[in-house]
């Protein structure tokens, strides 16, 4: 079995939310505009004045704090009371997540708008649902995800760095978590499409780092940084539209969502921890502390967490909490068979010690 949940249209060009409106009137004819307030002051102005333009209905509604299962459940009832309704998510993740969750519970159709180049949220056919404290509860797998992501590369490059840094991170680890999966000609099509596409975002984003000096450059060229974005928005998103028969495992993001259990965390974007995540399954594999330490170099020229002091950790206590939750969370897997505890811990401990050896190591 395999099946490929993907938008009709994925749009990456200046000016394009000057199109939006007609995308609203294919889809349903009225939009419901749900994002965060920094995103709506950066994207609404342009999507207002496309929808007025052609004399089509609009609403906005703030999202504010975690995609819970509640403010889904709230938004989808609003939006199920009106007809030929369009959800609009323009935002982050979390925003995109509630609008994609919201807009897939009340039936409608959904149009994403990225404001970050963070993560694959705008294109993926799932939202991560959290508690009102930003615990990840649920990856929520939906039948259907966005009919449209328009991607204004304007309001993306003008993010800060951080958020581009995080996409990158978490975006080049679809690949390190598919690879072990794979074990030869009898793979299913499902996952050897998803390798194949991972391996190919990989070397896209290597490419684009090898000519920016390391990202450090990637404003000075328009090429490299536009293959960026539609790599962590498009391609990573496309690599995660592959559904075969099971899902497959992987370790970087039971990482993040152990991680979500402790406080300290949750002021770090989700590619940092997922970075952080993972280095820690390289040590779980038993490569090389040259490989680590290669990929620590990489992330450390990003600006990217490479200690445990850098993702708020500090105390052995929470190691051990974190460790403890991800071997609960592997039951299936290349990892099933190393997720102990101590194991992982040590894993963890072990990553932390080879970003503490440089002097240039954030603290």
């Amino acid at each position: 079995m395999i099946r490929i949940l993907a938008p009709e249209v994925y749009d990456r060009s200046p000016d394009v939310l000057g199109t939006i409106a007609t995308h609203v009137a294919a889809l349903g004819g009225r939009a419901f505009v749900l994002g965060g307030e920094t995103a709506l002051g950066l994207a609404l102005p342009q999507i207002a004045a496309s929808l007025e333009s052609r004399g089509l209905p609009w609403e906005t509604r703030l999202f504010r704090g975690q995609p819970t299962a509640a403010v889904i459940d709230d938004l989808a009832a609003e939006i199920a009371t009106r007809d030929g309704v369009v959800v609009v998510g323009v935002g982050g993740g979390k925003a995109l997540d509630a609008a994609k969750a919201a807009g897939v519970k009340a039936g409608r159709p959904i149009v994403t708008v990225p404001t970050v180049p963070a993560t694959c949220a705008a294109w993926a056919a799932l939202s991560i649902v959290y508690s009102a404290e930003g615990v990840q509860e649920e990856i929520r797998w939906l039948p259907y995800g966005p009919a449209r992501v328009l991607v204004d590369p304007a309001i993306l490059a003008a993010a800060p760095r951080r958020f581009l840094a995080a996409g990158i991170a978490d975006t080049v680890v679809k690949w390190w978590e598919t690879l072990p999966n794979l074990a030869g000609r009898g793979d299913p099509l499902a996952l050897r499409l998803q390798a194949a596409i991972a391996r190919f975002t990989l070397d896209t984003i290597d490419q684009a780092l090898a000519e920016t000096d390391g990202g450090r450059t990637i404003t000075a060229h328009p090429i490299a940084h536009a293959d960026l974005l539609d790599a962590i928005v498009g391609l990573a998103g496309l690599c995660g539209s592959i559904k075969g028969e099971v899902v497959w495992g992987g370790f970087a993001h039971p990482f993040y969502g152990a991680a979500t259990r402790e406080p300290v965390t949750r002021r770090f974007l989700h590619g940092e921890i997922v970075g952080f995540g993972h280095l820690v399954q390289w040590a779980l594999e038993g490569r090389r502390e040259s490989e680590i330490a290669a990929s620590i170099e990489m992330f450390r020229g990003l600006d990217l967490p490479v200690t445990l002091a850098a993702i708020g950790i500090d105390d052995d206590a929470t190691i051990d909490r974190i460790a403890a939750h991800i071997a609960a969370s592997i039951t299936r897997g290349p990892f099933v068979d190393r997720a102990d505890p101590a194991r992982i811990a040590a894993a963890i401990r072990a990553v932390d010690g080879l970003g503490r050896r440089s002097p240039a190591t954030e603290s």
